[in-house]
């Protein structure tokens, strides 16, 4: 699965934004407060609706006019483009998928929303163009949410109340049975079912149930260094926090799990990347807690991560994070040069491009950085400019200019840091 398309309305600063063909790796730069922040914010919105629901991931965040943009009317909409291409031997299937969510309060203060699904998927030797909405209504005696599912030319109304989380498991379900009939299939009165013998549904099904997945996996890294150092409580979750304060408790499963090619990658990039470090391992202190311990080449040494860099802290999460056995679908990683020794940085590229290498992972990554962006493509890099308190987004790929001094050996961090990238720096 890979996002290939999004458009923002109403988000913050993204008053309305849209960027086309997004590649596996792509970058963002731009000056402090144009968006790249919200940017990834709306994934986390996305998937904190999905995991809970709408009235909670608002509440989270200040409330409906604290996240709608300052000034503009209509509701918060989020229009996302996602292609699947599954390659396995015998069970091919490859498609399109457009998503949409658009959310607005009524005077009561109940949300209002509208969630939709485009589909055009090939498998087999069909093809399936679908559309289908979904709505709830609080009209159960008890009080609960009831769904109610409608095709396009379905009647009532387009707007919806949820409660709940959004509903693109069921919408999926739901959208693989409605179109996908046989002439011959008789459908009962008053019923939008289809039997769930279909072959053809539990195809699209799947494809939905992916596009789900990969909205609730979305992961938004922003390591904290100093929350990282400090020792913790041995935790059943094994997978790396996005802010790596259990930094030590993922490292520590990852030796119990002996999983020998994970750590061999996280030590030798240690390795390279710190000079005279040989390993680093988690140890339990006298507590019982679980720290970092680095370990001095010919064992000569070794250190509490308390006192070693806080770079080296922040490179060990990243390399632990690429490595994990359970790759994160979608990983946002905010200004990963913080800390970091300049060299690296094009090294740390080269490992997100590698991150991406199979389709069930992509990588998007907001930076400061020009040496970071030498490291990277025009068809990559997206800058954005702030005026007027809203943004606008463009793609250096887009530049005739930008693109051709790139071929012509100018390397895209040294383009932009001398202004080549038109209103991306803040006016001191």
């Amino acid at each position: 699965m890979r996002l290939t398309s999004l458009r923002i309305k109403n988000y913050g600063c993204l008053a309305d934004v849209e960027f086309q063909d997004i590649p596996p790796l792509a970058v963002f730069v731009g000056a402090n407060g144009t968006g790249k922040s919200t940017l990834f914010d709306v994934f986390a919105f996305l998937r904190d609706a999905l995991r809970d629901d709408v009235r909670v991931a608002i509440a989270n965040r200040g409330g409906f006019e604290a996240v709608r943009t300052t000034g503009r009317e209509g509701p918060i909409q989020i229009d996302l483009g996602l292609h699947y291409d599954r390659r396995e031997p015998g069970d091919e299937m490859k498609g399109d998928l457009s998503y949409t969510v658009a959310i607005e309060p009524d005077a009561e203060g109940r949300y209002l929303a509208l969630e939709q699904v485009d589909l055009t998927a090939t498998f087999g030797d069909g093809t399936l163009e679908t559309t289908v909405r979904c709505r709830r209504t609080d009209s159960d005696s008890d009080g609960q949410a009831t769904e109610v599912w409608m095709l396009p030319e379905s009647s009532g109304p387009d707007r919806l109340w949820l409660d709940q989380p959004l509903s693109l498991a069921f919408l999926a379900r739901r959208a693989g049975l409605l179109d996908l009939r046989h002439e011959d299939e008789v459908m009962p009165d008053g019923s939008e079912d289809l039997p769930l013998h279909s072959p053809d549904a539990f195809e699209v099904a799947d494809f939905l149930e992916n596009a789900r997945v990969f909205l609730r996996g979305a992961y938004i890294s922003n390591v904290d260094p100093s929350s990282a150092k400090v020792a913790g409580d041995v935790a059943r979750d094994h997978r790396l926090s996005e802010r790596g304060e259990n930094l030590a408790n993922a490292l520590w499963h990852q030796h119990q799990g002996r999983r020998a090619d994970s750590l061999d990658h996280v030590q030798s990039s240690v390795r390279r990347a710190v000079p005279g470090f040989e390993r680093v391992e988690p140890v339990e202190t006298f507590d019982g807690r679980v720290g970092l311990r680095f370990v001095e080449a010919s064992n000569s040494g070794s250190f509490n991560a308390r006192h070693v860099s806080d770079g080296t802290v922040k490179f060990v999460a990243y390399a632990l994070l690429l490595n994990e056995s359970d790759r994160h679908p979608l990983l946002c990683v905010e200004e990963p040069e913080n800390y970091l020794y300049p060299t690296l940085l094009g090294s740390l590229i080269e490992e997100f491009r590698y991150y991406t290498r199979e389709e069930d992972a992509q990588v998007l990554v907001a930076t400061h950085s020009p040496d970071l962006l030498n490291a990277t493509d025009p068809g990559e890099v997206f800058w954005l400019v702030k005026e007027n308190g809203v943004t606008d987004v463009h793609r250096v790929s887009d530049d005739p200019q930008l693109v051709a001094e790139h071929e012509y050996g100018d390397q895209l961090g040294r383009m932009w840091r001398s202004g080549a990238f038109e209103g991306a720096h803040p006016n001191w």
